[in-house]
């Protein structure tokens, strides 16, 4: 990615970030943020993805910024002096989500619930060790019966 395109995306971020949050209003309780943005090579578009919390708020947020896009896009096309400001695509950005998700399941097998599957840290270092001690073990020999 080149060096202007870089400084695009951080610029695109910061300046859409405050507008959202200085244009908009959100249900009570609800926070918005801008996570990453990605302007095109061509500086034509840039995608905006956005994190919302509470998840469950995410559909109203997105359909509100959507309803607004024009007034956003205007806002922004005074606030960046460019010759042609790239044209805003907003998306839902669910890593946090996911991130969230497998942390729980991390959390499941490491308590065990019986399942064998424990992650006991200091178990699995012993295991470790005794498997490279019987391999360091000179073999015996075998005791041939006559």
């Amino acid at each position: 990615m080149s060096q202007r395109i870089e400084q695009l995306n951080s610029l695109v971020q910061q300046e859409v970030a405050n507008i959202l949050n200085r244009e908009m209003e959100w249900p009570a309780g609800t926070f918005v943020t801008v996570v990453r943005t990605d302007v095109a090579d061509d500086a034509e578009s840039a995608k905006v993805w956005l994190s919302v919390l509470p998840a469950l708020h995410q559909d109203d947020v997105i359909k509100r910024v959507t309803a607004h896009i024009a007034d956003i896009q205007g806002v922004l096309n005074k606030r960046l002096v460019m010759k042609f400001v790239p044209k805003l695509t907003f998306l839902i950005d669910e890593s946090g989500e996911r991130a969230a998700l497998i942390s729980k399941v991390l959390d499941v097998v490491s308590a065990d619930n019986g399942l064998g599957l424990g992650l006991d840290a200091e178990k699995v270092e012993a295991e470790r060790l005794e498997r490279e001690l019987k391999k360091q073990a000179p073999a015996e020999d075998p005791v041939s019966i006559q």
